[in-house]
């Protein structure tokens, strides 16, 4: 590409990739606990696990575990 005096060039900064890409992961986790759904339903944090699988559960300390590795991820559980 050669430059030319005089010539107009537009350039669109919107298409410029900024950052880190997303990771879009989705996580199915199968959990042993007798209130576990048989079809895979989306939890989103402790409280919701527990309130899907029983207190204390085991989704509830799994959803905690991926939440701190990522923040973005979706998880779904089901039963065994």
């Amino acid at each position: 590409m050669q430059r030319t005096p005089g010539t107009y060039t537009e350039i669109n900064t919107q298409t410029q990739r900024t950052g880190l890409p997303s990771q879009n992961h989705t996580m199915v986790m199968v959990v042993s606990d007798p209130a576990a759904p048989a079809a895979p339903t989306a939890i989103y944090d402790t409280a919701s696990a527990d309130a899907l699988c029983g207190d204390n559960s085991n989704a509830g300390r799994m959803i905690t575990a991926a939440v701190n590795v990522s923040q973005e991820v979706r998880v779904n559980v089901v039963g065994k």
